[in-house]
């Protein structure tokens, strides 16, 4: 996982309370005091996984949220590069993760994750430098 979203994960818990809830899985980013929330779902995606996936990220102010499912719909796909797109630099982040299995002649099937969605670094890092300019902006203006 860490690999596909290129942060070192540890401390992971399941079925962590966030008030009344339990999300699936949560851990910190190695390094920082920064959480990620994972929300596993077996099928298509579906409204109640993507509300619980933006409801324990907000529990636990998470830099990272994470939706793993076995299928997305496109509407669901549209919303994670949505809160991609429209976050700002040092707003969390959202991945789409499909976990597929696959077979390599007589082995085992074995789990394969695609990341469908991911945050646009190119996006963040313009976003970051707009933001320097209008500090430095003000500072100039005091």
């Amino acid at each position: 996982m860490s690999e596909l979203i290129g942060e070192d994960i540890e401390d992971i818990k399941q079925e962590e309370s966030i008030g009344n809830y339990s999300a699936d899985l949560i851990g910190k980013i190695v390094g920082s005091d920064d959480y990620i929330v994972i929300e596993n779902q077996f099928g298509s995606t579906d409204h109640d996984h993507l509300g619980k996936l933006l409801t324990y990220s907000s529990g636990k102010g998470a830099k990272i949220g994470v939706w793993i499912a076995e299928e997305f719909n496109e509407q669901h796909l549209a919303a994670l590069a949505y809160l991609n797109e429209n976050m700002n630099a040092e707003g969390p982040s959202f991945f789409g993760i499909k976990i597929e299995l696959k077979k390599i002649g007589n082995s085992l099937p074995a789990p394969e994750l695609v990341v469908l969605v991911k945050p646009n670094s190119f996006q963040r890092n313009l976003s970051r430098e707009v933001e320097s300019e209008s500090d430095r902006k003000a500072c100039t203006k005091s």
